[in-house]
């Protein structure tokens, strides 16, 4: 870490307040030249993004493939991928014939068990006719799928004509009433009931979380930037069918922009509530709006912004310096207040680590 003291040159030459008139009024007068401005500034080690990208989308809450109950040719049929369609609706049948037969031949038989019951037969050959009938008439329900609740066709793995095997899939449905995507939460301050925040491709939502498992090996890159992370179902609801499935989320805390380690010091608060930071970025005061991750004991912080990896975080200035505000090096000074040994050059950036950039 190194103290400067520069030269600084307010953009426009007008602030608010009474500290930054006075700045303004040395920054207008030719005589008494630029403010100088003691700042205290670090290099700012940036790790990619990249690191931590993990895609998220939703899914339906409920969804399955049905799959041939028996062998057959699959028939003719109408229903299309997207297509809704209400609950115990047929959506394929097999080739039915010999199944058709089955219970003919059943009802046949029953009939007949019960004219030699009228004429003093025996009893159990009339139910063993009806159980014989009720199972071939399931065997030629079989035949037919049907939808297992008011939803949508995602996927159809059968062509007509097609010979089946038992168990081979037909098609893939799913109810888009509820949908739920898998997201990293802080396990110390979610609990499931609570609502949380996700993004839906450009959309702001909220889903509530329903469960809280261990993170999964998808998600190990973040074990890093969090004290204690955990994976959480999150269901949001989607009886308007804004949602669909396959649509991609962002979570906040999977970092979208380059992520670096800040001491807690150099945090100011926005008017807008949020958080940001300043650096140098080419001789230059740049405010970065930044989003917090986890805590680094009680004295620093991962953050993330639009961060360069040239920038150097400032850590506390002796003027308060907007946002585009020129700076000049006069002299440079290490922590003890010795002269550096080079004025004008920052210093080097510290060796980069894997996963840095």
């Amino acid at each position: 870490m190194l103290t400067s003291i520069l030269t600084a040159r307010i953009p426009g030459g007008v602030l608010t307040g009474l500290v930054c008139l006075s700045i303004a009024a040395a920054a207008d007068d030719g005589a008494r030249g630029p403010l100088q401005v003691i700042i205290e500034r670090a290099p700012f080690q940036i790790r990619n993004p990249a690191t931590y990208d993990v895609p998220l989308k939703l899914q339906p809450v409920r969804q399955v493939t049905l799959v041939a109950l028996v062998e057959g040719i699959v028939q003719p049929f109408r229903v299309q991928v997207g297509e809704k369609v209400p609950s115990q609706s047929e959506l394929l049948r097999l080739d039915s014939r010999a199944r058709q037969l089955e219970v003919d031949r059943a009802a046949a038989a029953l009939q007949a068990a019960q004219q030699e019951q009228e004429k003093g037969g025996a009893p159990a050959r009339v139910a063993v006719a009806q159980a014989e009938l009720a199972l071939a008439q399931l065997r030629l329900e079989q035949t037919i799928t049907r939808m297992p609740w008011d939803g949508v066709i995602l996927e159809i793995h059968v062509a007509e004509g097609q010979f089946v095997r038992t168990g081979d899939p037909l098609v893939t449905v799913a109810d888009p009433s509820k949908v739920v995507v898998e997201v990293p939460i802080d396990r110390r301050t979610m609990k499931v009931g609570d609502l949380v925040d996700v993004k839906v491709e450009e959309v702001a939502a909220q889903g509530v979380l329903t469960a809280i498992r261990p993170l999964p090996e998808r998600l190990d890159s973040l074990r890093g930037l969090f004290q204690s992370v955990a994976a959480g179902l999150v269901v949001l609801d989607n009886a308007d069918g804004r949602f669909l499935p396959g649509q991609t989320c962002y979570s906040p805390l999977i970092p979208r922009h380059p992520v670096g380690e800040a001491p807690v010091t150099a945090l100011v608060n926005t008017e807008e509530g949020g958080r940001k930071v300043q650096v140098i970025r080419d001789g230059v005061i740049r405010d970065i709006p930044v989003q917090l991750l986890g805590q680094v004991g009680e004295e620093y912080v991962w953050i993330t912004g639009r961060f360069s990896p040239e920038d150097q975080l400032i850590l506390r200035t002796s003027e308060p310096l907007p946002d585009g505000t020129l700076v000049t090096p006069k002299n440079v000074v290490d922590a003890q207040g010795q002269p550096a040994t080079s004025p004008a050059t920052p210093p080097s950036p510290p060796r980069r680590r894997p996963g840095d950039f």
